[in-house]
């Protein structure tokens, strides 16, 4: 602000009296002097005056020993905007504690407080100030200094107190509230309560916390500060008293039930406890347990209780409660009269998700809908009930009656006996008064005749046969009889040795047939039953076709033939040779000629040929000997010849 601003209007102004003025401030009356460089000492607390240092801005008088009054604030009130000559003074920023603005004095003019021009700050925590303000007829203001002289201003905390008031008894999980009211001090403040109440700042001077401790808890103070960090003190305690809320009831009923009966409605007992129940249709009750009779499907839904102790309400126990409506009467009915032994059938309308329940004569039972009742009785006739059951709930009870008729006892079945394949099955029923029959059998037999026959029997036709007698429309139990068609065995396959030597042994074969017998007859008058006969000595006599039959089951097989060829076996061979011969030299064999045969012979020294007369070249004393020869013709081998061979040794040279 420069010195253009002052005038005699203001001047006026604050030179008022300053017995006006007069207050004590809060400056510490041992620490109240700043010190003007050409003026000496300026006193923050006289006797008469006083400056008060507030959180925002300064306000009061000090004086100055040489200068008089100073005036540290407008009438317009801090904090001071200091741009026109009615709103002028010293300011202070708490956060950085920095003093800011003019001071006037009466005889020295302005003194400015402007960081740029030295700076006085406040330590919030020390509560003193420090620094260099400037005057312009003053000169430098020094606020501290410790030599030669120790001197300074600092600021004294007077009484700051907090009133704790509120509390009282909640719920658990409901909230209080706690109020401190401060006096004292300067605002703003900052409270805290302990017990994790929190903390709140502003202008108070009452402030209300919200608390909602989970048990009963004591508030109080926990720390008190004003503006200028001044410590204050709780007084009193609030206590909030927490009742612990009942545990949400269990809520149980008799659901699903059926329109027209009685709903009843349950809880768990929690002693000394009030219950409140509230439902479907506007439903409410008092009761532990209440009941609600002629239900109807309006009254379905939840129904919610609540438990009340000490005060306290508990959370809502839920149940569903499911009304069903009673479905209608089925309608019942049976197959119409049956024979006994035979098969009773029931049948009941169909009802849309239904279970059904049906009881009659005999302790008879079901939960068929459609149930049957096989090997009826005449003790099962009379009348049936059944009631449908939808949700759990019962219909009323629908009727029938049943009719039973005695069956025919079974007639005797009977048949000729084993047949075979092509023969004539007979079949036989015994005679029951005024019956008719009824015959079935494989291969998609049929008959209405008492005692029916099947020609042409096939292995197809053979099995058990059945045949029933009605009487007055019942028809008996089933008599079986079983017919045993034998298979004719398959024609053998003959088979032989042929063709076979005169002399020598004719061998004729069939295959195995399990259980079978065998038959053979052939040439010369020849039978046999073995499977695979011999014959021995075989002679032209005995050539021919023989033929074989199988009997299994007393059935004969068709004849399997084979033709035995039986070849004479040819003379024996004249066997020579060309006599003695020498070592080195050539052996002459030979045999007589006979008409279509191959030869084979045999000697010394491992000697084999087919040739009819062969001949071996460079001869050995070792081959020497007798040779054989036999003829073959039609396979047939003749008797050997045999011829006897000389090999004379060349004698050595002499």
């Amino acid at each position: 602000m420069k010195r253009t601003l002052a005038s005699i209007l203001l001047l006026a102004a604050l030179l008022a009296a300053p017995a006006l003025h007069a207050q004590t401030g809060n400056i510490d009356p041992a620490e109240r002097h700043a010190w003007a460089e050409n003026a000496g000492w300026l006193d923050f607390r006289p006797s008469f005056g006083g400056a008060t240092v507030l959180p925002t801005h300064l306000t009061g008088w000090a004086w100055q020993e040489s200068a008089g009054w100073v005036k540290l604030g407008s009438s317009a009130g801090g904090p001071y905007a200091n741009t026109t000559a009615a709103n002028w003074g010293v300011n202070l920023n708490t956060v950085t504690g920095a003093l800011s603005g003019y001071a006037w004095s009466e005889n020295a003019g302005w003194i400015r407080m402007d960081p740029s021009f030295g700076g006085v700050t406040y330590d919030g925590l020390t509560k003193k100030l420090s620094g260099w303000a400037w005057s312009e007829s003053l000169g430098w203001l020094h606020f501290r200094s410790t030599t030669p002289t120790a001197y300074g201003v600092a600021v004294t905390c007077g009484t700051l107190t907090g009133a704790v008031s509120g509390g009282g008894t909640v719920c658990a999980g409901e909230s209080s509230t706690v109020t401190v009211t401060v006096s004292g001090g300067a605002a703003p403040y900052t409270v805290t309560l302990n017990n994790g109440g929190g903390t709140q700042s502003g202008a108070g001077p009452a402030f209300t916390f919200t608390v909602s401790p989970s048990s009963t808890t004591t508030y109080s103070v926990a720390s008190l500060a004003d503006g200028l960090s001044c410590a204050g003190a709780g007084s009193g305690s609030a206590t909030v008293t927490v009742n612990t809320a009942p545990a949400t009831p269990t809520a149980g009923s008799n659901s699903p039930v059926c329109t027209g009966s009685t709903i009843t409605l349950t809880t768990s007992t929690v002693a000394g406890a009030t219950y409140a129940w509230t439902g479907p249709n506007g439903f409410t009750s008092t009761a532990q347990n209440p009941t609600i009779p002629n239900a109807t499907a309006a009254m379905a839904g939840t129904y919610s209780v609540t438990v009340t102790g000490s005060g306290c309400v508990s959370g809502a126990g839920t149940v569903n409660v499911v009304v069903n409506d009673v479905p209608a009467t089925p309608t019942a009915g049976n197959g119409g009269a049956v024979c006994s032994g035979g098969t009773i059938s029931l049948t009941a309308s169909t009802v849309a998700g239904a279970t059904y329940a049906w009881t009659g004569p005999n302790g008879f039972t079901s939960t068929a809908q459609n149930p049957t009742i096989s090997n009826a009785t005449t003790a099962m006739a009379g009348t049936y009930s059944v009631t449908a059951t939808v949700n759990g709930c019962a219909s009323p009870a629908g009727t029938t009656a049943v009719v039973v008729n005695a069956t025919p006892s079974a007639p005797t079945a009977g048949n000729g006996g084993a047949v075979c394949a092509g023969g004539t099955i007979t079949l036989t029923a015994s005679t029951i008064a005024g019956a008719t029959y009824a015959w079935t059998g494989p291969n998609g037999f049929t008959s209405t005749a008492q005692n029916p026959t099947i020609p042409n029997a096939t292995a197809a036709m053979a099995g058990t046969y059945s045949v029933t007698a009605t009487v007055n429309g019942c028809p008996s139990p089933a008599a079986t009889t079983s017919v045993v068609v034998n298979a004719t065995p398959a024609t053998p396959t003959a088979g032989s040795n042929s063709p076979v030597c005169t002399g020598g042994t004719i061998t004729l074969t069939t295959p195995t047939v399990a259980g079978a017998t065998y038959a053979w007859t052939g040439p010369n008058g020849f039978t046999s039953t073995a499977q695979n006969p011999t014959i021995p000595s075989a002679t032209t006599a005995m050539a021919g076709t023989y033929s074989v039959t199988v009997t299994g089951s007393g059935c004969v097989s068709g004849a399997g033939t084979v033709n035995v060829v039986v070849n004479d076996v040819p003379a024996t061979p004249t066997a020579g040779n060309g006599g003695a011969v020498c070592s080195g030299g050539t052996i002459s064999l030979t045999a007589s000629t006979v008409a279509g045969a191959t030869y084979a012979w045999t000697g010394p020294n491992g000697f084999t040929s087919t040739a009819q007369n062969p001949t071996i070249s460079n001869a050995t004393t070792a081959m020497a000997g007798t040779y054989s020869v036999t003829a073959t013709v039609n396979g047939c081998a003749s008797p050997a010849g045999t011829t006897a061979v000389v090999v004379n040794a060349t004698p050595s040279a002499p």
